[in-house]
């Protein structure tokens, strides 16, 4: 129990470093990885992005099965990884799911990242990367982003993660690969509950107004009071 809260506080935690795990105990079939090495990128892909990592990887892009995540849900995503020299075996890869707040999500591990690390790939490899992960029911904020790249081993320093020298990408070396909106409405009516209902307040006038536009009626420059707070629930029985 000691060890499922500590991965949980890790995943949920506000930092933006890379977290090792030791995933040597999972084995990855190698026919799962051969299929996972491409002759040729797909002539499509949906999230096209084609960050250059180093001069030594590009980051082609990724397909989503959806855009818009509720709290709750799950969602895969395939990256693409095109190696134009091999990177070695200090690197590794990385994922993170961001939101504004302490809304943050280590997601590095995948089967190929696994069965097929950085340090195993040749020039003119491309790696077909899947993922699937679950959005916190506690996210709060309104979008996630998706940002990948290379960290060098054993380091949590954003310094040592490998240079996007073009592409989309942030202050941090992470490329910006896939941005989500977040639907909480969406996560309550899977919930079968009705979202917070939005509140409004109503003034009575103390005189005629005249609808043309302009505010200089009294009422239109009189301060408008905060509105009342919710009254609070009962606590269920």
């Amino acid at each position: 129990m000691i060890g499922a809260a500590l991965l949980a506080a890790l995943m949920l935690a506000g930092g933006d470093g890379c977290v090792e795990q030791d995933a040597s105990q999972k084995k990855i079939d190698p026919s799962y990885i051969k299929r996972n090495i491409l002759r040729a990128a797909p002539a499509a892909i949906k999230n096209r992005v084609d960050a250059d990592l180093g001069g030594q990887v590009t980051y082609l892009g990724n397909d989503a099965d959806r855009s818009s995540l509720a709290p709750g849900a799950r969602v895969k995503v395939v990256h693409y990884w095109k190696v134009v020299s091999p990177p070695g075996s200090e690197w590794r890869v990385f994922t993170h799911l961001v939101g504004a707040g302490k809304n943050w999500l280590n997601l590095d591990q995948s089967d190929m990242r696994i069965g097929y690390p950085p340090g195993e790939w040749k020039a003119g490899d491309i790696v077909r990367d899947e993922q699937e992960f679950t959005l916190p029911s506690s996210w709060s904020s309104p979008t996630a982003q998706l940002v990948v790249g290379l960290y060098r081993k054993g380091s949590s320093s954003a310094s040592d993660r490998m240079q996007v020298q073009s592409g989309p990408a942030d202050s941090e070396s992470r490329v910006l690969a896939l941005r989500f909106t977040v639907d909480r409405a969406g996560a309550h009516a899977a919930a079968g509950r009705a979202p917070p209902p939005m509140q409004y307040m109503a003034r009575r006038a103390t005189g005629p107004i005249t609808i043309d536009g302009a505010a200089g009626e009294k009422d239109c420059s009189r301060p408008h009071p905060a509105p009342p707070s919710p009254a609070p629930r009962a606590a269920p029985r």
